[in-house]
């Protein structure tokens, strides 16, 4: 996903692997981010997405509107499954 991103011109921070939400948070902020993308192959992402949300709202910053419905859509999803 990096080397699309770059190659349509956008400027990536590639914070590599491993990451905590905190680290990503304050990078993003540091940055000015326009968005974030994050991958995950472990599952857990649930969580991940919905800590990075709340921290982003903490920090004073609304989360980016595309992860916010990304993630909506998956519980969503899951929840309708569950029912």
């Amino acid at each position: 996903m990096r080397r699309i991103l770059q190659a349509s011109g956008a400027e990536v921070i590639h914070l590599g692997h491993n990451r905590s939400v905190r680290e990503i948070v304050d990078t993003a902020i540091e940055e000015d981010a326009q968005g974030i993308a994050v991958s995950s192959y472990q599952g857990g992402h649930t969580e991940f997405f919905k800590y990075m949300i709340d921290m982003l709202r903490e920090s004073g910053r609304p989360p980016y509107p595309g992860l916010w419905r990304r993630w909506r859509r998956h519980r969503l999803r899951r929840d309708s499954r569950a029912a």
